[in-house]
């Protein structure tokens, strides 16, 4: 968890303030664009019963291959990015996860609560520690979210509905590294169907991607 690994870094990442014993990345995997973060309980009293799937490519419980995306490889997310927070929940940083409190029941509804938390509330604060170690498969160090656009807030719905975001420090949008390999620059006006499109692996839509 603590060594270092150059190519998880973001050239244009100027934090170097990590807690002991955690290396950081800036590159995220793909959830989807749905809200939960792992899989929906079969337990009906469970309060994320019925909710839908992850629809990304790197989801909990689940080894795809290829033939499995079926939006296909080139119109599809694998990587995106994120710079480091504080690491200290009694300071904001807006690259921090904040916890409004809330448990939205749809994508656009996280969106609306995230945007409506008063981030310089202290008690808004969900996870500061954002970015490292690399190792830890977690919404807010490895894992990213299409719920809504780059460069947005990220938010948090405990138990397991998560809205994090791409984001960088790159002027007006982020790179993404698609299924196929390839890699793009999306801005941050990029339209919200299109940018949850990429982010599903078998939703069916029509992507354009000039």
């Amino acid at each position: 968890m603590g060594t270092p690994v150059s190519i998880f870094n973001c050239p244009s990442e100027p934090s170097s303030a990590l807690p002991v014993g955690r290396a950081a990345t800036n590159y995220r995997a793909n959830q989807g664009s749905q809200l939960m973060w792992r899989k929906p309980p079969t337990v009906s009293s469970d309060p994320n019963f019925g909710m839908p799937a992850p629809n990304g490519v790197f989801v909990s419980d689940k080894s795809l291959k290829a033939a499995e995306i079926t939006d296909g490889l080139s119109n599809t997310a694998a990587f995106s990015e994120h710079p480091l927070a504080d690491f200290n929940n009694a300071a904001v940083s807006k690259f921090d996860t904040f916890r409004p409190g809330t448990f939205p029941a749809t994508p656009d509804e996280a969106i609306q609560q995230c945007k409506a938390v008063d981030t310089a509330n202290l008690a808004m604060q969900g996870v500061s520690d954002v970015g490292a170690p690399w190792l830890q498969s977690y919404h807010s160090t490895t894992q990213y979210f299409h719920v809504s656009g780059p460069n947005t807030r990220s938010c948090m719905f405990p138990p397991g509905r998560i809205a994090t975001t791409a984001a960088s420090y790159h002027t007006g949008g982020v790179m993404v590294s698609m299924c196929d390999g390839s890699v793009d620059f999306f801005s941050d006006s990029i339209e919200l169907p299109i940018w949850r499109a990429l982010g599903s692996r078998d939703g069916g839509e029509v992507v354009s991607r000039n």
